[in-house]
């Protein structure tokens, strides 16, 4: 582990105020990628509303191909990962088997640059790792340089720089 911290270890219903926390700062943090998110969602109350409402989806309320987990100091959640599984064939992701998907990785600033997305992201590369003809994919913001870098350290490579938006 990179510091003092607990886990990974799975999210459940009650982390979902901490989660709403962290995304509002890393949204506000790169808000020019969300400009339809932003004009609809302000306060965290919204954001805590809107955390209620999509992530039941995810494995801490039972769902076989969607997963989630954090990591913790002795008072709180300082970080989450969320990923999904997929079977895939073919040419788009230049792979057969299975994909774990990055849909959301994020470090409250208080506790970034001391190893928690690093153990966040060996986590789910581990869990990949146990599984036969896997890979790991993800998305980074644009504006995300330190989170593209820290995806680079780890061995990951660019493979597309396409995001189309409609507004």
């Amino acid at each position: 582990m990179g510091g003092p911290f607990l886990g990974p270890s799975d999210l459940t219903k009650d982390d979902l105020d901490a989660m709403a926390e962290i995304q509002l700062i890393t949204y506000r943090e790169h808000q020019q990628q969300f400009p339809v998110y932003f004009r609809e969602h302000v306060s965290l109350d919204e954001i805590k509303a809107e955390v209620r409402t999509y992530l039941p989806r995810w494995r801490f309320i039972s769902e076989r191909t969607r997963f989630a987990f954090g990591m913790r100091d002795d008072r709180q959640l300082v970080g989450y990962l969320l990923y999904s599984i997929h079977l895939i064939e073919g040419e788009m992701l230049q792979t057969d088997g299975i994909s774990f998907f990055v849909v959301d990785v994020s470090v409250h600033p208080k506790f970034r640059g001391q190893g928690v997305g690093k153990d966040l992201l060996t986590e789910v590369v581990t869990r990949a790792r146990n599984h036969a003809k896997s890979s790991v994919h993800a998305s980074v913001w644009s504006t995300n340089k330190e989170s593209a870098a820290l995806f680079e350290d780890l061995g990951f490579e660019p493979a597309a720089t396409t995001y189309f938006r409609l507004t």
